[in-house]
């Protein structure tokens, strides 16, 4: 149990950490979107000079998505990460906040495909700086496995603390 706080202490404070990070980073991203530049590189964006304002925003919603969705999963890690310190592992607060973070995870992510598959549609003039491609692979490995493990684990957690009560009730 003292390994459970300690370790779950140190990712509670990544989680924190990202919590900052992450909308920092979107302000940033937002900011220098909308500037002129002569050539801007965005993650996998590229800005380039002329384009006008709707197609900047198409080009940055799928990144933009991505973060707006992925400080929700940090958070609800955080939480997640602050029950285990406690020591609260088959609490129901741990499993709301674990599946939370599943779905905001899950959602955010197919949301980044389409939004990604509309962007490639309409922009058919627009430079991508990596050549991210929308296959099945790419979509289970990174969109779907990670958030299907943690609403697992969250069920895991969920049977436990069933079996805790029926257990004290005893």
């Amino acid at each position: 149990m003292k390994k459970i706080k300690s370790m779950s202490s140190v990712m509670r404070t990544s989680a924190f950490v990202g919590c900052i990070m992450i909308p920092v980073s979107f302000v940033i991203f937002l900011v220098a979107g909308f500037s002129d530049p002569e050539e801007l590189h965005l993650f996998d964006v590229v800005v380039q000079p002329g384009m006008s304002i709707l197609k900047r925003i198409m080009a940055m919603s799928p990144m933009a998505i991505t973060l707006i969705f992925g400080t929700f999963v940090v958070y609800f890690l955080y939480r997640f990460f602050q029950a285990l310190s406690q020591g609260e592992i088959f609490t129901k607060y741990a499993v709301q906040s674990l599946r939370k973070a599943a779905w905001f995870y899950l959602i955010g992510n197919l949301l980044h495909v389409i939004s990604y598959a509309a962007t490639v549609h309409f922009l058919q003039d627009f430079n991508w700086q990596t050549n991210i491609q929308l296959t099945f692979d790419r979509l289970v490995e990174n969109n779907i496995t990670t958030p299907l493990l943690f609403l697992l684990f969250s069920w895991i957690l969920e049977e436990g603390r069933k079996l805790k009560e029926s257990s004290l009730a005893s």
